[in-house]
């Protein structure tokens, strides 16, 4: 665990199955990076078609992220990465199924659909379980798995390839994330209170950490966050920040 305090011990956990979570999205969408190659060769495509893949995978990631936080507003971070982490592992698995190339198109479309929650999810489940104190260190601790997942990609789809193919690793990936939708579901509450190995001292201080709800106050609308100068801001650092990152593991791929 992250912690050897016993106070933490069961926040602890939810931040290791986040972090498996995120690692087993990085791999999975990263693998097709290396993978692509002989994909275009099974399926006979030019450089613009190897461009759609990449592109429908993101166009489903990008179009359901605030709806992924809504939901988990709505239903909660447990229901919702848990459904999340099995239904891309679905679509990591038929990625190595698919024979006909608007189909494969279709597939990593609803694969980037699938991976969309996870961002809103975890960050909630981070705030529920962690106090202000602890919430820029665990989400740091999260955050390590952004450039270690796509490394680790790199060298499993190479060697997995050059001995079972292409097809054998979308297959072989979407077995542990089954595993971890399960253990997430299994092990983790909305609510810290409902979750048995929560310590009464960690209950105190997430209790004590919440600020006093003040019901005279109108609710704040959805246009006021796009006021803020912090939300734009932040966008535009992800936004140089993939645009060069993206870019830079594509150049290398193509070396």
């Amino acid at each position: 665990m992250f912690f050897k305090n016993a106070k933490w011990r069961a926040s602890g956990t939810v931040l290791a199955l986040l972090w498996f979570c995120w690692l087993l999205s990085f791999l999975d969408r990263m693998v097709i990076t290396v993978a692509l190659p002989y994909i275009a060769e099974d399926f006979k495509l030019t450089s613009t078609h190897q461009g759609l893949i990449i592109s429908t995978f993101f166009m489903g990631y990008a179009l359901f992220q605030i709806p992924g936080g809504m939901l988990a507003d709505r239903f909660g971070f447990r229901k919702m990465t848990s459904i999340a982490v099995g239904f891309w592992s679905l679509f990591t698995m038929l990625t190595g199924l698919i024979f006909y190339y608007p189909l494969f198109l279709g597939v990593r479309f609803f694969f980037g659909l699938g991976e969309a929650p996870l961002p809103g999810s975890s960050y909630k489940a981070i705030a529920t379980y962690y106090p202000k104190r602890l919430r820029g260190r665990m989400t740091s601790i999260q955050s390590t798995v952004n450039t270690l997942g796509p490394a680790f990609a790199s060298v499993l789809a190479a060697y997995f390839i050059s001995i079972f193919g292409w097809r054998h690793l979308f297959v072989f990936l979407a077995i542990p994330g089954f595993v971890v939708a399960f253990l997430f579901y299994r092990l983790v509450r909305d609510n810290p209170k409902d979750n048995p190995r929560m310590s009464a001292e960690a209950l105190q201080e997430l209790e004590d950490d919440e600020p006093e709800l003040q019901t005279d106050q109108p609710k704040a609308k959805v246009s006021a966050i796009f006021k803020n100068s912090l939300v734009w801001k932040a966008g535009l650092v992800w936004f140089f920040f993939d645009l060069t990152f993206g870019a830079s593991r594509l150049g290398s791929r193509r070396t």
